[in-house]
Parts: C-alpha cells; structure tokens; sequence
C-alpha cells in the first residue's frame, strides 16, 4: 500500500491534457535520477541513451521499486517519457532472436513491397526489377542497419537471403567485385575527373589541389562507398593505390592504413609468441560470442600455462581470480573518445579482462576512463608496458619493437608505409595459415567446457 502511494504523483486527469504532460515530466525526472543511482554504468548506457523497460523491470533500483507497473497503471506511454527525458530509445534486447535465412528472406521481400516515400514501395523508389535485390548499402540507408547488423550478428549471409527469396544481385552491389590495381587506378580517375552534380568534376566541387586526393570518407558521402568496400575485398590499399598516381592522401587513410597494417602484424608476434609457453590465444573473435557484433584482436586463455608461464612473471597488472580471457585491443591512434568506445563494447565483464595497448605512446600509468562496467578488469597500456606484460624476449621482443618504430615512422614516411604494408600482408597470410582453427576452439571453450580445448 505504501509503494502505491509512493507513485500516485504519476497520476493525471484524462480530461487535462496538461496534467498528462506534468505527468510525464514527473516520470521523465524519476528515470533520470534511476539511471544516475547506477543503472547506467550497471547497463553500460550511453549518456542519451534509455534503458528498454524490460531492463527497468529486471534491474530494480532501490528506492524505485514498481516504477514501470506506476506509469503504465497510469496509461503514460514510455515513448514519451524517454523523450522528455532528452533520450533515445535502446536497441531491444533479443528483438532478432528469431531470425535465419528463411525469416531474413520472407523479411525482406516485406520491406521491398512496403510503401515508402511517397511510393508504392522501396522496390518502386529504388527502380529495382521485379526479383532485383536492393543492396545493403541501400537497405542501411533507408532506415534497415538494424536488419543488416542482425545479419552480421547470427552470420546469415546476405548473398543467401537474397538467394532463398528468389532475387538477384543488383547490378550496382557487384559492379567492383573483380578490380584489380590497374583498373582500380583508372576507375578512381574517373571517379573524380568525370562531371559531378551538373557541370563541376567531384574532384572541383571538393575543392582539392592539384595533388590531393579525396578522403575514403568524402568518396563514400557522394556515392562511392561501393568502391571503397571492393577495394578492400580485393586487397587493395586505398593508400598505396593514391600514391601509386602521385596524390597525397588524408591524414585519416593514412591513420587507418597504419592502424589496419600493424594490427595483422602484432596479432601474428602475439600467437606465435604465445605457442611457444603453450598457451591458447586467438585474433580477431566475437569477445561475447551470444551478443557482441564487434570483434577483439587477440586474446588468451586465462588457465595454468598462461598464469605459469607469463601471469605470474609479469609485475604490470593484477588480474582477478575469476577472469577466465585476457581481450587485447592494439590502437595506433590516442583519441580519448576511442578509448571510451573500446571500453563499451563488452570486451570486458566478470569474467573478462580487457588490455588497451596504446601504441603511439610512451606514456606510462595511464588512467582507465571512468563510468564504465567492470572497471577494474580494464587496464591501458602503452607498447612497451604490454611487451613487459607478455614477457616477450629474444626474437619476440625485436620484431616487435620493430614493428611498433615502423608504425610510427610511416606516419610520416612513404617508404616505411609500403615497408609496413609488406610485412602486414604476410603476417596475414601466416595468421590464415596456421591460426584459423583457434576461432572454433575458442567456442568450445565458451559453449562447452575448457577440457574440450585440451
């Protein structure tokens, strides 16, 4: 009785407009000071984003216990408390649960026949065939990422969806699928040399000089993100192709160049490295095998080779007894707003500990952001700390120390970029070779038991 009494300030008159509107920003105050007692670290919510009320009802706060069962006894809709609020609704937990190749196919011959913009549907506005299929890109642009995301998530294969619901690739998806360096050479100097938005070429509406290129980033706002994607299926360096034609290219490719580079390189030093003390580690797999869409570069398991072998030789971190994986993020860049992002991407957890290898930096005792879940299974590290970490030696410890001087260097270097690049598309090719089955091994270890790894 007391508790009902406690929200009978969320009651209105069904007569009085205003009274609801008061209403809402009585609730609208209440989920604030929820999500500040906790629940938004608890949840690991982003400022403006709003818990889903299933969250609310499984993580009651104290103090506000009977919260959701208050505002809808009093018919106030969520949608706008949330808005009142200054906040933007959280993705649905398990909303795609349902989805597989059959569903995504019947789910998307929906979403083509749907009226859209004043059409009869997407498929009309987008000028598509009758069995023509929309590519992805076209399905993120108007309002389906969530579907496409879902997609990457369960590994359905879009190319199957399109199959199952009886469809064709669209001409336009698979219009740079075989490219070459020559031919992409010649199609990027048609790109921006050809007539763009009436009379001026894309490169005069940029207003580039005479020897600059376009950024990845401007080639995929006016249309060209088909392009940048073929590129890198086909192994292409944007980079490299740019300065093939004498054109100096952004200073952000040339940060993502280096960063994608160095990583195939110390991902390979960290496998081979840790074979040798016959522990299991792995590159480049979903951290949270059930919810994550985004992917950690290495990891190692936390059992009696690894705590004998490198834990226990190592003075720089404390790891808890109940951490079962050591995650290891490498970032070539020292973007705070990064850092931030990498710690709220459930690479870390009870039973997870995350290292953030800074390797642009010789920075020591660098602070772990704050307002983050599991913050003290995070820890941040600049290059040479995680080479004491890992107790690399020898040839281990030259390669590298030289890999980590190289990075540094091709900021600033053509010569060291290309160099990089070389020794980035061996690692690679080493990795594929002899790491690939780490991946299923690392499943098992999650979905079964740790024996099944042995």
């Amino acid at each position: 009785m007391l508790q009902k009494r406690k929200w009978n300030i969320l009651k209105w008159d069904k007569m009085d407009p205003k009274s609801y509107e008061k209403a809402v920003d009585k609730a609208a105050r209440i989920i604030k000071e929820i999500l500040n007692s906790g629940l938004r670290i608890k949840l690991d919510l982003d400022y403006k984003e709003a818990p889903t009320k299933r969250q609310l009802v499984e993580n009651d706060i104290k103090n506000y216990n009977g919260f959701v069962s208050a505002y809808t006894r009093n018919g106030i809709k969520y949608n706008d408390i949330i808005k009142a609020a200054g906040l933007t609704p959280n993705h649905e937990i398990g909303i795609w649960d349902w989805l597989n190749v059959d569903t995504a196919a019947n789910k998307l011959l929906k979403i083509l026949n749907l009226p859209f913009k004043n059409k009869k549907s997407l498929r009309d506005f987008l000028k598509l065939k009758y069995n023509e299929a929309p590519t992805r890109d076209q399905l993120k642009k108007f309002g389906y990422s969530k579907f496409i995301h879902a997609l990457k998530k369960k590994n359905i294969k879009y190319s199957d969806i399109i199959k199952k619901a009886g469809l064709e690739i669209n001409k336009e998806s698979g219009k740079w699928d075989i490219l070459d360096f020559n031919s992409a050479k010649k199609i990027f100097l048609n790109i921006i040399n050809s007539p763009f938005r009436e009379k001026e070429t894309l490169r005069k509406f940029l207003n580039l000089g005479k020897n600059e290129a376009p950024s990845t980033k401007q080639l995929r706002k006016y249309g060209y993100r088909d392009f940048i994607l073929a590129l890198y299926r086909n192994g292409i360096s944007y980079i490299e192709l740019i300065e093939s034609l004498g054109l100096i290219p952004h200073r952000k490719d040339i940060e993502q160049d280096i960063g994608y580079n160095i990583h195939w390189i110390l991902e390979l030093i960290f496998l081979q490295f840790a074979k040798t003390k016959d522990c299991f580690a792995f590159y480049e797999f979903f951290p949270n095998i059930v919810e994550s869409e985004v992917r950690i570069d290495n990891a190692i398991i936390r059992k009696g080779s690894f705590i004998e072998n490198i834990e226990s030789k190592q003075r720089i971190i404390t790891i808890s007894k109940k951490i079962k994986i050591i995650n290891v993020e490498y970032y070539s860049g020292s973007d705070q707003d990064t850092i931030m992002q990498k710690c709220r991407k459930g690479y870390q957890s009870e039973e997870r500990f995350l290292i953030i290898v800074l390797l642009s930096t010789n920075k020591s005792n660098i602070k772990t952001p704050h307002n983050i879940r599991y913050m003290n299974n995070v820890k941040i590290l600049n290059a040479i700390e995680f080479s004491w970490f890992m107790g690399y030696d020898k040839s281990y410890l030259k390669r590298y120390l030289d890999a980590i001087k190289l990075a540094r260097e091709a900021h600033y270097d053509k010569v060291m970029r290309n160099k990089l690049r070389k020794l980035a598309i061996n690692s690679k090719v080493a990795i594929k070779s002899n790491f690939n089955h780490r991946k299923k091994k690392l499943e098992n270890f999650f979905n079964k038991n740790e024996e099944e790894i042995n």
